[in-house]
């Protein structure tokens, strides 16, 4: 959807780690402005949208430190 060149830069999202756990849900991406957010269910969803979000404001605000991926 937003091309080869992003995906590339995006690379591996919601992997299941070693404990069989699924891990990178909620993440930057490592393309600027541009986050996943993927839900498990809608408790989780309700949940961490709001820390998503937290963390969003404050690094626009410039008091938490962009980090790569």
């Amino acid at each position: 959807m937003l091309g080869d060149a992003v995906a590339d830069q995006v690379g591996k999202f919601a992997d299941v780690g070693e404990d069989r756990e699924y891990g990178r849900l909620w993440r930057q991406t490592g393309v600027d402005k541009l986050w996943f957010m993927i839900s498990l269910g809608i408790g989780d969803g309700q949940f961490y949208s709001k820390l998503l979000a937290l963390q969003i404001a404050a690094m626009e605000a410039g008091t938490l430190s962009v980090s790569g991926n």
